[in-house]
């Protein structure tokens, strides 16, 4: 249980491994619809664990800890495993549009918008930079109120 208050960044460390499935409709470029991708997000570099220990990135699966700020105005993920306190606040780690607010017995969902983030290498809001691939952009991460 967390003490009430407001909390303007938060981690979470999990697989690099990112599995998402195209809309069904999907038959653009190389996504295709309903047929599950897996996107590795930290294939080079490295990411600072809650623990403080370095997790080298690689393109196997990896635990990494994502860094997720209302301080940080980053929204492509590029410095996404970087604590916000490492240099540059504003652009390590990655947005949170919402701080979560606890209050006695309040609750909040997590929330992870990935709408039209889904998109092969063409594709605006994609880097572009893995030919023949089905992606992921970055998504918008907030907390919601109940």
């Amino acid at each position: 249980m967390l003490a009430d208050g407001t909390y303007n960044c938060i981690v979470i460390e999990f697989s690099d491994n990112i599995k998402f499935t195209p809309n069904a409709t999907s038959t653009s470029g190389n996504c295709v619809g309903g047929a599950e991708e897996t996107l590795d997000v930290c294939s080079s570099g490295s990411s600072t664990l809650i623990d403080g220990t370095t997790a080298t990135c690689s393109t196997s699966e990896n635990i990494v800890a994502m860094y997720l700020s209302t301080g940080s105005t980053s929204s492509n993920g590029s410095d996404a495993f970087i604590p916000p306190s490492s240099g540059n606040y504003a652009t390590n780690g990655f947005n949170l549009g919402s701080a979560l607010v606890v209050s006695g017995s309040s609750v909040a969902n997590f929330v992870v918008n990935a709408t039209d983030m889904v998109c092969d290498t063409a594709h605006a809001d994609c880097n572009g930079s893995v030919a023949n691939s089905c992606e992921m952009a970055a998504p918008a991460f907030t907390f919601v109120q109940q």
